[in-house]
């Protein structure tokens, strides 16, 4: 895989896939396409999309704005893409993100199999409930474990050791 830049968050290494400028707003769609079918990234894996600057969440500021998985290749996952983007709500949400944001840089990170890509997406999208209270911004699924997390919150347990071990890092 193509990488120029290696991050850790939440306790999990990913690599940088690709990055979008705030001044390709208007090519979003095309340039995205065009970047995941560029990658070289194979499946099965799990992504992040992170912004130039942090959001503001309900609970404190991130720069996570999407947190998924793919059983397949990064390329094979944003196949029609572009398609996708020019004609849904979703172009509105990355448009706003390139511009108020700071542009857009996707991470990696290739798992070993199917079951550790689903459990890793779950954790990760758990970690950032216990830290937000909420989803990243273009989540729209709870991910496995979330559940817990939301429990434990209302209940005020402490948080586990799944919890501190990911910390936020981003």
């Amino acid at each position: 895989m193509t990488t120029t830049e290696k991050k850790t968050m939440y306790g999990v290494t990913f690599s940088e896939l690709f990055k979008i400028d705030p001044v390709d707003a208007p090519r979003f769609a095309e340039q995205y396409q065009e970047q995941a079918e560029k990658s070289d990234s194979h499946g099965p894996l799990v992504y992040m999309e992170l912004t130039g600057r942090r959001i503001p969440r309900l609970k404190g500021l991130s720069r996570i704005s999407y947190i998924g998985k793919s059983t397949r290749s990064f390329a094979d996952r944003y196949e029609n893409i572009r398609r996708d983007l020019e004609r849904s709500v979703n172009a509105f949400y990355y448009k706003h993100l390139l511009r108020s944001f700071k542009g857009l840089t996707v991470y990696v990170c290739e798992c070993a199999s199917e079951k550790y890509a689903k459990d890793l997406e779950g954790q990760l999208l758990a970690a950032y409930v216990y830290y937000h209270y909420e989803l990243p911004p273009g989540n729209r699924a709870y991910g496995m474990g979330t559940e817990e997390v939301c429990d434990g919150l209302l209940s005020g347990k402490p948080a586990t050791k799944l919890m501190v071990a990911l910390k936020p890092s981003v």
